[in-house]
């Protein structure tokens, strides 16, 4: 579909766009630390997403330069025995010849407008505070604020550090991937070898999650693979707990620099079941194989998992969280999916793409 307004075409993006795409993406973006705009991972998150290609579009001026694109990334949620089909509203970027045309919300219209039309259920995303405005001129609603909570591993270097930081006297300088690791680290590629133990472990997170009544991303295998193994860019890494040979509790992880810090950026756990032994010898695990200074992740308030991380030392920061903001475009969604108490979600869901 094509659709002119003042000089600026709007149509679907074609594999013949990726390069132009991606040049403008890095003219408007740049690279951010955990993602560069490549090929290998466009595909990774647009093409070869596990929930399916994403809905892009693009805008063209009248001499057929690229002015501006918007990408939706299709995502999945289950509430119960329902299947929620969503897209993520992640790339958006206008190139600096065509700014102040509303070219970001002629796109995203555009795009909402298409996503509707094939049946999708819902928008999300967690926009900054330049892009929210506009979001929210567009109908989406304000959910709430997301506040991780952390675990400190290393009371001394963390305080040190963080007080360095505030007084502007240490930058975010990054750490050599090697500088976090106390032995050999099991990657997710390896840990998925082990298929048939992690189905059993993957068959208890609705519970685990408190996703029963929630909105929760359907974890299986595939989604495991494409969203932890497969990355292009970042290494995911797993810490594991055995009993009798075989896997009973699962941290997947990645590593970060922030404020100076060493961080542990814990995206999923799974537990044979929500006992508090087995998430103390996990936490046990991580912290004897990890030089980091602090463990950071999210899990929904009121689920299992929150309440045994919140017994084993882990802390809400309040100053530091993501907006998130939903529009619901059916009517099938069972739940107010404006309430945050609406969604089960995991710092895996909530990284930015």
């Amino acid at each position: 579909m094509v659709i002119g307004v003042s000089g600026i075409s709007i149509r679907e993006y074609q594999p013949s766009d990726e390069t132009a795409a991606l040049q403008l993406l890095t003219a408007a973006l740049g690279h951010s630390d955990v993602s560069q705009k490549t090929p290998d991972y466009w595909r990774w998150k647009h093409v070869n997403n596990h929930f399916g290609q994403s809905h892009t579009y693009l805008a063209t001026s009248e001499e057929g330069d690229l002015a501006g694109l918007r990408a939706f990334m299709r995502w999945t949620f289950q509430l119960d025995d329902v299947t929620l089909t969503a897209v993520r509203a992640v790339d958006t970027s206008t190139h600096p010849d065509h700014q102040r045309k509303g070219i970001f919300k002629r796109l995203t219209l555009h795009a909402l407008a298409e996503v509707e039309r094939d049946g999708r259920d819902l928008v999300f995303n967690t926009p900054n505070e330049k892009s929210m405005p506009g979001y929210l001129k567009m109908g989406w609603d304000y959910v709430g604020k997301i506040h991780p909570i952390i675990r400190v591993m290393k009371p001394i270097s963390f305080a040190a550090g963080y007080a360095m930081h505030r007084v502007g006297r240490r930058r975010s300088q990054p750490h050599a991937t090697k500088a976090f690791f106390k032995r050999p680290a099991l990657g997710v590629p390896d840990l998925l070898q082990r298929s048939d133990e992690l189905e059993d472990l993957l068959a208890s997170v609705r519970q685990l999650y408190g996703g029963e009544g929630r909105l929760i991303t359907p974890r299986t295998l595939d989604y495991l693979r494409w969203r932890y193994a497969e990355h292009p860019q970042i290494p995911y890494y797993a810490a594991t707990v055995e009993r009798d040979g075989r896997l009973q509790a699962v941290a997947i992880y990645r590593t970060n620099t922030r404020f100076g810090l060493k961080e542990a950026v814990m995206c999923e756990l799974f537990l044979a079941g929500p006992d508090d032994g087995l998430c103390k010898e996990l936490l046990k695990e991580m912290k004897s194989a990890l030089n980091a200074d602090y463990v950071i992740c999210y899990f929904a308030e009121g689920s299992p998992v929150r309440r045994l991380l919140d017994e084993n030392r882990f802390w809400t920061v309040p100053r530091l969280g993501m907006d998130f903001t939903v529009k619901p475009i059916s009517q099938r969604i069972p739940v107010d999916a404006r309430k945050l108490s609406s969604w089960s979600l995991s710092m895996g869901d909530l990284e930015l793409f």
